[in-house]
């Protein structure tokens, strides 16, 4: 008997999987890549749109994609926007062409603006950024196909302001600020109890501070000689006795008027 042959489904129509994978390849691919409006072209790009979770490293692969060499970067702290310099202005211009309205990071990222802007600008920009840093103080230079990341004022030129530097406090989590917070109050707290002990009045001196103290009982207090009256009482001890007085009140023999008249 004949087998039964499976009609072919309908253009377009393939199982559940397959369907789902191939209206978002088509609809990803079918979407018109808009191209960036014209402008000068210099060799550093402004990119804003940027959203994470993304790190530096995978950026900056992204950016020298195209064949370009990044000679600085900088990017704003919450990862949104981006400066970057290139070599030359032809590298800069075929990267802005691959990234304008490119949604990056792939799975979580949005359409990207990507223009040019002047050293001078970028400058201004990352100076003025509120707690910025530098990629470049937080990264180094990184060799390779990736580019070479670096914020000297002699590869840019006389006049060229890098970022504005940031406090490390403000770098600091919330709970670490407040931590930090936390253990300032205590120290000042201690510091003031230390100037308090030292303003205070010393304490009232007792008999046992004054006066030497005899172990019998009952107590009696008393005081060592002094070094002068010590000299003294030996002085007195080392001195010869006065000479005996004869009987009756006359003086022994040799004394005035021995043998005199009665």
């Amino acid at each position: 008997s004949p087998r039964a042959v499976p009609s072919p489904r309908p253009d377009g129509v393939r199982g559940r999987g397959q369907n789902m994978f191939a209206a978002v390849a088509s609809s990803m691919m079918d979407e018109e890549r808009e191209q960036p409006p014209p402008q000068t072209a210099t060799r550093v790009l402004k990119v804003e749109g940027l959203k994470r979770p993304f790190t530096e490293p995978q950026l900056r692969e992204r950016l020298c994609e195209d064949g370009g060499n990044i000679t600085w970067l900088w990017m704003n702290r919450i990862k949104s926007v981006c400066l970057v310099e290139f070599e030359l202005k032809d590298q800069a211009a075929t990267a802005r062409s691959s990234l304008y309205h490119e949604r990056w990071p792939p799975k979580t990222g949005q359409k990207l603006v990507v223009s040019f802007v002047s050293r001078e600008e970028a400058d201004d920009i990352a100076q003025h950024a509120p707690t910025s840093v530098p990629l470049a103080n937080r990264l180094g230079a990184l060799p390779g196909r990736l580019g070479h990341v670096s914020a000297a004022p002699a590869e840019r030129g006389e006049g060229r302001q890098q970022a504005a530097a940031f406090s490390p406090r403000e770098m600091k989590s919330p709970r670490e600020r407040e931590r930090e917070s936390v253990r300032e109050r205590e120290a000042e707290s201690v510091r003031q109890r230390a100037r308090g002990r030292e303003a205070a009045p010393p304490p009232a001196k007792t008999l046992e501070d004054l006066f030497n103290k005899t172990k019998a009982k009952p107590e009696i207090f008393w005081l060592p000689n002094t070094p002068a009256a010590r000299a003294r009482k030996l002085n007195a001890l080392r001195a010869p006795p006065p000479p005996p007085s004869a009987p009756g009140g006359r003086p022994g023999p040799g004394g005035a008027g021995y043998g005199g008249a009665g």
